[in-house]
């Protein structure tokens, strides 16, 4: 981060997202509709090809796990793993659920209905990005 966004953050002036943010509500429906399908089509991409890597890396190390165990190089507890995995969603959703707040979902709600023409052209191009990858 630079000093200047830091010197901005800590005046309370907005960031490059703040302020193009801004700039964009200021302008017509066809390009706040272009932005947000724009947006959405990287999200949607991104998370997509995370998501792959993340289950090719779960899939390799479990395939990884299997073998072993079947030449009986390692004696592998899988009741015991598979309550250590259920645990570990439940604790990384609770966080989520704690950093996110109560009124996440209010919140969404608002800032879908006063962007909608945005919001509208993040969805279709966030499940364009998904498609495409």
């Amino acid at each position: 981060m630079s000093s200047a966004t830091r010197d901005q953050i800590a005046e309370g002036k907005p960031s490059f997202i703040g302020d193009y943010y801004e700039t964009l509500r200021k302008t017509s429906v066809l390009e706040k509709s272009a932005t947000g399908g724009v947006v959405g089509w990287c999200v949607g991409y991104l998370l997509m090809r995370t998501m792959k890597l993340v289950s090719a890396l779960a899939g390799v190390s479990c395939l990884i796990a299997l073998v072993v165990h079947y030449f009986k190089l390692i004696a592998v507890d899988w009741d015991r793993m598979q309550a250590r995995a259920a645990s570990s969603v439940s604790s990384v959703a609770a966080k989520v659920k704690e950093k996110a707040g109560p009124n996440l979902a209010d919140n969404l709600r608002e800032q879908v209905t006063t962007n909608t023409p945005f919001s509208g052209g993040l969805v279709v191009g966030m499940m364009l990005g998904i498609a495409a990858s």
